[in-house]
C-alpha cells in the first residue's frame, strides 16, 4: 500500500518520496488507461488513479489519502509548472501508471502526443507523437483515440480517423486501426491497416481491440459495404506481442439488433473475451436471436483459437457483474472462477453465482438488481474493488468501494469502504 512507503501530508507527496520506491510497487503487467478528467479511474495494486481540479492523483486505499504526482512539497499545483496539473481545454486520454512511470496521451487539436514522467513528475519526455491535419478529400486525417490498454511493453490503442470523398463533404468515412507503441522505443506497429481510398467503392472497415491479455491482443475488423443489406463480416486475428506475428483465427458476421419496426438499430460483435483459463479463451457468443431477446439468453463457452472450435460451458447467462472491467485478465479470479448473473422470475433481480470453471460447479453469491449495482472494476490481493452508480443532481456518477473478496462473494455489503474519487 502507499501508506507504507509515502509520508501524507494532505495533498502533496513528502520530500521521502523516490521514484524508486514507487517503481517497486508498480509491476502490473495489464492496465487499462483512462480519460482521469471525465469520471473515469484506473484501480492499481496499491490505490487508484484518476484526476480532479485539473491535477493527477492517486488515492491510496488504505489512508484514503490523496497523493498529487508531484515531488515538489513547495509546489501550488495550480499551473502548468506542476507536472501533475493539467491545462482543463487540453484532451488528456489513455493515464496510466506502468512498470513504475507514468503515461498518458494529450490531444490539443493540431497532435495528438504521448508522455511520459516519473510518479514524481521528473525526466517527461514525448514518446510519440502525430499531426491532427484539417479533414481534406482523398486523405485521412487522424481525429481521435478510443480504447488504450498496456500490456507487453507496449501501450495498444484504437486509433481513429477521418476522410472525405468529395468536395461538398456529403460523402465522409471514418475508420479505426489498431496500434501498439513500443514504450521503449516509441515505435509504432500497426495491428490493422487504413483502408485504401477509392471513390468507386462503397466498402467500409473499421478494427477494435477484442482482448489484451498473457502475451497476446486480439483484434476485431469489420467490413462492410453501403450495398450488403446491412451485412457486417468480422475477423478476429491473434497478434502475439514478442514476435508481433498475427493469424486469423475466427471469421463470422456481426450481430443485428432489431428495432420494433424491423430496422437495423444496431451491432455486436459475434464474440465477447472475457478472460483465458488454461490455453483456452472464455467467451460469450451473440446471435442474432439471443441478442434480440429479454432475459438469461447468453451463453458461456471455452474458445480454442488453435482449431477455431467452441465448447459449451454455462448456458442461460444473463450478465456479469465485472463487465466494465472485461478487458482484464481480473474477469477470471483465483485463476478459474468467474461470476455471472441470472434474471429472478420478476426479471426486476438478478441471481449472482460463482463459476468455477475446473469443477465446473456453480455456488449461489448474492441477489442484486436487475442492472447490476455492484459492478466489479478490480481484485486487489484478496480484495474486491467496485463501483455504485448513482443519479445525482448534476447528472449520474458512481462511488467506488473496496471490500474483503469473502464479503463480496456472500453479500455482505454492510463491510465495504468507500474510497472518496473527488
Amino acid at each position: 500500500m502507499l501508506a507504507l512507503v509515502f509520508s501524507l501530508s494532505g495533498c502533496t507527496i513528502s520530500s521521502e518520496i523516490s521514484d524508486e520506491s514507487f517503481s517497486a510497487l508498480s509491476m502490473d503487467d495489464l492496465v487499462v488507461g483512462i480519460r482521469p478528467f471525465r469520471e473515469e479511474s484506473s484501480c492499481l495494486d496499491y490505490g487508484i488513479l484518476c484526476g480532479s481540479d485539473s491535477k493527477l492523483k492517486v488515492l491510496d486505499y488504505e489512508s484514503g489519502e490523496s497523493i498529487i504526482l508531484c515531488g515538489d512539497t513547495n509546489c501550488r499545483h495550480n499551473d502548468e509548472e506542476c507536472p501533475a496539473w493539467f491545462d482543463p481545454y487540453v484532451s488528456m486520454v489513455g493515464a496510466a501508471i506502468y512498470y513504475g512511470k507514468v503515461y498518458y496521451f494529450l490531444d490539443d487539436m493540431t497532435a495528438i502526443r504521448l508522455y511520459s514522467q516519473s510518479p514524481a513528475g521528473n525526466q517527461q519526455k514525448v514518446i510519440w507523437q502525430e499531426s491532427r491535419d484539417d479533414v481534406s478529400v482523398g486523405a485521412y486525417s487522424l481525429s481521435g483515440i478510443g480504447s488504450v490498454i498496456y500490456h507487453g511493453g507496449y501501450v495498444w490503442i484504437e486509433l481513429q480517423y477521418t476522410a472525405l470523398l468529395d468536395e461538398a463533404g456529403e460523402d465522409v468515412v471514418d475508420t479505426s486501426v489498431v496500434v501498439g507503441i513500443n514504450l521503449e522505443t516509441g515505435k509504432a506497429h500497426e495491428l490493422t491497416q487504413l483502408p485504401e481510398l477509392d471513390e468507386e467503392t462503397e466498402e467500409r472497415l473499421f478494427s477494435e481491440i477484442s482482448y489484451v491479455g498473457e502475451g497476446s491482443i486480439i483484434t476485431d475488423t469489420v467490413r462492410y459495404s453501403l450495398e450488403t443489406n446491412g451485412i457486417r463480416q468480422e475477423s478476429y486475428v491473434l497478434h502475439d506481442i514478442e514476435t508481433l506475428s498475427s493469424r486469423i483465427i475466427h471469421e463470422s458476421e456481426q450481430v443485428r439488433l432489431f428495432e420494433k419496426t424491423g430496422e437495423i438499430g444496431g451491432y455486436l460483435s459475434e464474440l465477447e473475451f472475457l478472460g483465458k483459463y488454461g490455453d483456452r479463451y472464455v467467451c460469450t457468443i451473440y446471435t442474432d436471436e439471443n441478442a434480440n431477446q429479454r432475459g438469461n439468453n447468453r451463453n458461456l463457452y471455452f474458445y480454442n483459437d488453435k482449431d477455431d472450435t467452441f465448447q459449451a460451458v454455462l448456458e442461460g447467462v444473463s450478465g456479469f457483474p465485472f463487465y466494465e472491467a472485461r478487458y482484464k485478465i481480473s474477469c477470471l479470479f483465483d485463476g478459474s472462477k468467474i461470476l455471472y448473473g441470472i434474471f429472478g422470475e420478476n426479471q426486476e433481480t438478478s441471481e449472482i453465482y460463482c463459476l468455477n470453471l475446473e469443477t465446473m460447479t456453480s455456488e449461489w453469491a448474492f441477489q442484486d438488481t436487475r442492472n447490476l449495482q455492484y459492478r466489479l472494476y478490480d481484485q486487489v490481493g484478496d480484495q474486491f474493488v467496485f463501483k455504485m452508480y448513482y443519479e445525482g443532481l448534476f447528472g449520474d456518477g458512481y462511488k467506488a468501494y473496496i471490500i474483503s473478496k469473502e464479503d463480496y462473494l456472500h453479500g455482505n455489503f454492510d463491510a465495504k469502504q468507500e474510497i472518496k474519487l473527488r
